[in-house]
Protein backbone atom coordinates (compact mmCIF):
# COMPACT_ATOMS: atom_id res chain seq x y z
CA UNK A 1 0.00 0.00 0.00
CA UNK A 2 1.05 3.58 -0.54
CA UNK A 3 0.76 6.31 2.09
CA UNK A 4 1.17 10.05 2.37
CA UNK A 5 2.74 11.15 5.65
CA UNK A 6 2.59 14.77 6.79
CA UNK A 7 4.71 16.02 9.65
CA UNK A 8 5.78 19.33 11.14
CA UNK A 9 9.31 20.21 12.22
CA UNK A 10 9.71 23.52 14.02
CA UNK A 11 9.63 26.52 11.73
CA UNK A 12 9.85 24.42 8.54
CA UNK A 13 6.07 24.06 8.40
CA UNK A 14 4.15 21.07 7.10
CA UNK A 15 6.18 18.57 5.08
CA UNK A 16 4.63 15.67 3.17
CA UNK A 17 6.34 12.49 2.00
CA UNK A 18 5.08 9.62 -0.16
CA UNK A 19 5.87 6.18 1.22
CA UNK A 20 5.31 3.33 -1.24
CA UNK A 21 5.17 -0.43 -0.77
CA UNK A 22 4.12 -0.38 2.89
CA UNK A 23 3.06 -3.72 4.34
CA UNK A 24 2.95 -2.80 8.05
CA UNK A 25 3.02 0.30 10.27
CA UNK A 26 4.06 0.05 13.90
CA UNK A 27 4.49 2.53 16.74
CA UNK A 28 7.49 2.00 19.01
CA UNK A 29 9.70 4.22 21.13
CA UNK A 30 7.87 7.41 20.17
CA UNK A 31 7.95 6.93 16.40
CA UNK A 32 5.99 5.45 13.50
CA UNK A 33 7.87 2.78 11.55
CA UNK A 34 6.84 1.67 8.06
CA UNK A 35 7.90 -1.78 6.87
CA UNK A 36 7.78 -3.44 3.45
CA UNK A 37 6.79 -7.05 2.71
CA UNK A 38 10.37 -8.20 3.43
CA UNK A 39 10.04 -6.74 6.95
CA UNK A 40 12.63 -4.07 6.12
CA UNK A 41 12.04 -0.62 7.61
CA UNK A 42 11.51 1.81 4.74
CA UNK A 43 10.48 4.96 6.62
CA UNK A 44 10.14 6.38 10.12
CA UNK A 45 8.74 9.57 11.62
CA UNK A 46 8.59 10.92 15.20
CA UNK A 47 5.17 10.36 16.77
CA UNK A 48 4.86 13.92 18.10
CA UNK A 49 5.65 15.48 14.70
CA UNK A 50 3.19 13.50 12.55
CA UNK A 51 0.08 15.46 11.56
CA UNK A 52 -1.55 12.70 9.52
CA UNK A 53 -1.01 9.40 7.70
CA UNK A 54 -3.27 8.85 4.71
CA UNK A 55 -3.51 5.82 2.44
CA UNK A 56 -3.39 6.91 -1.22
Amino acid sequence: MDYEVAFAYGSEGLITDSVNGVDEITVEDGAYFFFDSDEEMIYSAPLVSVVYIKRV
